[in-house]
């Protein structure tokens, strides 16, 4: 009975001597910062027009199959980055290849930022 009791004294002498004061103050920081960015979140999920489904996360021209005579996409891949939230994020991971700059600009990927694409 009373080694239990000498652990338990062990235990709650060495978490305590971890924290210093400064430590201590660091962590309230923190927990605020946090709590205070969390309602944030929450104000602003609350005023998006649909904050909650199903993302693609990878939402591309490269992972759509079209149907081979018709404007149609029939089927879209790669669903491995899929997760919850705004649908805004998957339209502007589509949209991204028209901001992006073309292939000799040297960003090592191509986009179709700055191309003149005028009767195509």
């Amino acid at each position: 009975k009373s080694s239990h009791n000498n652990t338990t004294t062990t235990n709650s002498t060495n978490n305590s001597t971890n924290n210093t004061p400064k430590d201590q103050n660091n962590m309230e920081q923190i927990e605020q910062s946090l709590l205070s960015m969390a309602k944030q979140l929450h104000h602003h999920a609350a005023h998006t027009p649909n904050p909650y489904g199903l993302l693609h996360g990878d939402y591309k021209i490269d992972n759509l199959i079209f149907h081979p005579t018709k404007p149609k996409v029939m089927a879209v891949l790669d669903w491995e980055l899929s997760t919850m939230g705004d649908g805004y994020c998957d339209v502007a991971n589509l949209c991204m290849m028209y901001f992006m700059p073309s292939l000799d600009k040297g960003w090592g990927i191509a986009g179709l930022g700055g191309m003149n694409l005028n009767g195509t």
